[in-house]
């Protein structure tokens, strides 16, 4: 008996403290702030290719089975002739293939070839880009509005120069 008025003791001590009430109270604002942006600009940098005449051009041939390309590549032929400049720079220990041409086709064994012939190029001679090699390059390019003004930053004249 007393092992069961305990019990009926513990259960009314545990039902009347889960009666308890929490309160829960949230808040949310808004206000008018000023965004403080900060931008950074870093000074671009121009290399030379070398192109190594001793190699003269190059050949590469690259089999590819047909859920590689049509799958994993989604069978676009942007990105597998991307993956076949890398494959090639990466044969010919080189930085670039200049001047690359490409040739894809189906094979005998079901999957794809890819045949990259172009030019291995190191990069040599790396340094800050002037204002002079800025003005040739900006000659060459479409430029928007958002190009302009960090064209215009990188422009600016310094005290440095």
């Amino acid at each position: 008996m007393k092992k069961v008025l305990l019990l009926f003791g513990i259960l009314f001590s545990l039902h009347s403290n889960a009666q308890k009430t929490t309160t829960y109270r949230y808040e949310d604002t808004q206000a008018r702030a000023l965004d403080m942006v900060s931008k950074g600009f870093v000074k671009p940098l121009v290399v030379e290719v070398k192109v190594d005449a001793t190699k003269g051009r190059q050949y590469f041939s690259y089999d590819m089975e047909k859920e590689f390309v049509e799958n994993d590549m989604k069978g676009d032929v942007a990105n597998i002739r991307s993956y076949g400049l890398f494959r090639a720079s990466k044969d010919a220990k080189c930085d670039v293939i200049v001047a690359p041409t490409f040739h894809l086709y189906t094979n005998e064994k079901g999957g794809y070839t890819l045949e990259v012939i172009g030019f291995a190029g190191s990069f040599h001679n790396w340094q800050t880009m002037t204002v002079e090699d800025l003005k040739w390059i900006s000659s060459t390019q479409v430029q928007t509005t958002g190009d302009r003004q960090q064209i215009d930053a990188v422009m600016k004249p310094t005290n440095n120069r």
